[in-house]
């Protein structure tokens, strides 16, 4: 008897997050837009932009961390968070939030979009994925209010936005204290094994 098995699959979660100042929010990252989590023009920190500390950037951050404990798992926690401006024109390279500290790949990701052109040509969130010789690519055009996890390892990258307009979206990273680590591994309730089609 044969039976064939899944070796690459992998999923991200969209929902839509309301109640937020999403034009307050988006004023406030345009403020500290030039604030780069990095100086290095080859790093992909070049392209974010730190956010100020505001009673409206900690209601989004209280929304994320409720959609994470309710819906993966209440042992993690938000750990950076920072904004992403796309002009007219421009794209985002590919990459990943990868930590060599997560050897298990427990680690996940998330995107926010307070504020978008009215037009969504381009600029949309492509996650890329290899299999042998072939290249799987899974599109997500992205709306006000839209909110976007996903596995921190996985490659992704911004489509050309040819808007006219500004795209402005904001992401984070949460992650697991060490001492919980493995035991959200070994935790096969844990909301993280859905992303990996409940392996």
């Amino acid at each position: 008897m044969s039976y064939l098995q899944s070796v690459a699959q992998v999923n991200v979660q969209i929902a839509e997050i309301k109640g937020l100042y999403n034009q307050e929010l988006a004023d406030l990252c345009l403020s500290w837009r030039d604030r780069k989590i990095s100086d290095d023009p080859n790093a992909t920190g070049n392209e974010d932009s730190r956010i100020p500390d505001h009673q409206y950037v900690d209601q989004l951050k209280e929304k994320v961390t409720t959609i994470f404990h309710a819906d993966v798992d209440d042992r993690y926690f938000l750990s950076e968070i920072w904004a992403h401006v796309l002009e007219d024109q421009e794209t985002t390279m590919i990459h990943s939030h990868r930590n060599p500290k997560d050897y298990e790949q427990l680690y996940l990701s998330w995107v926010y979009y307070p504020l978008l052109p009215n037009n969504m040509k381009g600029g949309k969130l492509v996650f890329q994925m290899q299999e042998h010789a072939r290249t799987r690519n899974f599109q997500v055009t992205p709306k006000t209010g839209l909110f976007v996890i996903f596995p921190s390892w996985l490659p992704h990258y911004t489509t050309r936005n040819e808007t006219g307009g500004m795209r402005l979206s904001i992401s984070g990273n949460m992650k697991i204290k060490e001492d919980d680590y493995i035991h959200v591994h070994r935790d096969r309730s844990s909301g993280i094994h859905k992303f990996y089609g409940g392996k």
